[in-house]
């Protein structure tokens, strides 16, 4: 769009071609990205939108509201939520089994959960137990975690052993977590080199257009 679009603009331009609307629309495409003063206002639209989007996330309930909004996101909500899933799992159990008391446990996991929504719950878990509660119930009523990890962790505070009911659940949760990266890639990677190639199929067939409308000037 910078280099070979404009070569045949100019090459369009000499010949006095008629151009396909098509063409035209590329053309102008191209035009706007060699313009400074276009390319400066996109540039800083850009950053100015950047820099709201972190003033807003680093206020309390923007935090919330992004981070809930990315938990359901099509396809990587999911996979926010595993992730999220099984870091807490994993934290937890390896605190719990180390003898950290749960409380002081359930603090370090709330702070580094990475999503305000989920700590936030863990939040919710932490003043369950201190009135006596159980972990699974506060979490089972915020409506994060995935309802097989809450019922596998009531299980463990059932048995005594919610450490290791933890760990599994960690366990459980990375390989869904490997397995749906694998599958989103799989899924990526077609649609990039459809994209690339509707992309480039685009411009050559935008170029291509006028000089066939020459060729038929010149045999006529």
């Amino acid at each position: 769009m910078y280099f070979l679009v404009t070569n045949f603009a100019n090459i369009f331009k000499e010949l006095d071609a008629k151009l396909p609307p098509f063409t035209a629309f590329m053309i102008g495409i191209s035009d706007f990205l060699r313009t400074p003063l276009y390319m400066g206002i996109l540039i800083s639209t850009i950053v100015i939108l950047v820099f709201a989007y972190q003033r807003y996330y680093s206020t309390d309930i923007g935090r919330v509201t992004m981070d809930g909004f990315f938990l359901k996101m099509p396809l990587f909500g999911d996979l926010i939520q595993k992730t999220a899933t099984a870091r807490f799992c994993r934290t937890f159990g390896a605190l719990s089994r180390s003898g950290v008391p749960i409380l002081t446990a359930l603090e370090i996991v709330r702070d580094t959960a990475g999503n305000q929504v989920i700590s936030n719950a863990v939040d919710e878990a932490r003043k369950e137990v201190q009135t006596g509660g159980m972990i699974s119930l506060a979490l089972q009523r915020e409506h994060v975690f995935p309802i097989m990890a809450i019922q596998m962790i009531s299980i463990g505070e059932e048995t005594g052993e919610i450490d290791t009911m933890l760990m599994k659940v960690a366990d459980f949760y990375e390989d869904e977590v490997e397995q749906a990266v694998k599958g989103i890639t799989s899924l990526i990677e077609p649609i990039m080199i459809i994209v690339l190639g509707g992309m480039v199929g685009s411009i050559l067939v935008a170029m291509y257009l006028p000089i066939f409308g020459i060729m038929d000037a010149i045999k006529g």
